[in-house]
Order: C-alpha cells, then structure tokens, then sequence
C-alpha cells in the first residue's frame, strides 16, 4: 500500500469515527493478559482464595454442584456467578435454599463476587 493510499484510508476512518455515535471495539483473548488485567481462570482462583467464612463455603457449594455438570473444563467464576444468580431467582432471595445456599446467601456472595472482580481490576 502506497503511502497515499495509507493516508487515504486513515483520514477515511478519522471522517467516519468523527461522525459516529456509537463506537465499539473488538478485542481479542489475551488481551486483558497483555493489559495486566486478570483473565477469567485467575479471578476464579484469586477470588475463591480471598473469600472466608460462609461465603467461601456457598462459593465451593454452587462450584462443586456445577463441576458435576460441566465436565468437559474447570467450572469459572463467570458460571458460579450465573448459578448463584439462578439461586437469587428461584429462592426470591429469602430463606429457602438450593444445594444448601439460601437466596439471601447467593444475593451477599453476588454482590462480593462483584467487588472483588472491580477490585482485581481496577487495582
């Protein structure tokens, strides 16, 4: 590509993004690696390692169900986040329980989850 042609483009591009209202980028993965931004195999980990109490015990609960399910790879904090938020609906967050968690407990252990997954990434 010639140098006209590359300038060309670049100014075509800098027209059309000046006029956009939404923009969006795709990135591919390892991307957060690269960016020092923990990727999904190490929040599980550093997450499950910081919890203490009962919610490290429902943590292991909700994984340990969801291993008997999902055989084929190692269960990750995006699949215990979605269960434990299956548990907040089907419980309506009160006493009841599923796999010995309560609605209330997956509603606490959602909202820690979250916040450590702030904290890893915007540390």
């Amino acid at each position: 590509m010639s140098k006209i042609s590359l300038t060309k483009e670049i100014n075509e591009i800098k027209n059309q993004l000046a006029y956009a209202k939404n923009i969006g980028f795709f990135f591919g993965a390892g991307t957060s690696c690269a960016l020092n931004i923990p990727n999904i195999d190490t929040l599980t980990k550093v997450i499950e390692g910081d919890l203490a109490g009962d919610l490290k015990k429902n943590f292991s609960l909700i994984k340990n169900d969801l291993a008997l399910t999902i055989t084929d790879r190692q269960v990750n904090i995006e699949d215990i986040l979605n269960q434990t938020r299956r548990i907040r609906e089907i419980t309506g967050e009160s006493d009841k329980d599923y796999i010995k968690v309560t609605g209330k407990c997956a509603k606490e252990l959602d909202k820690e989850i979250c916040t450590q997954i702030y904290d890893k990434i915007f540390e």
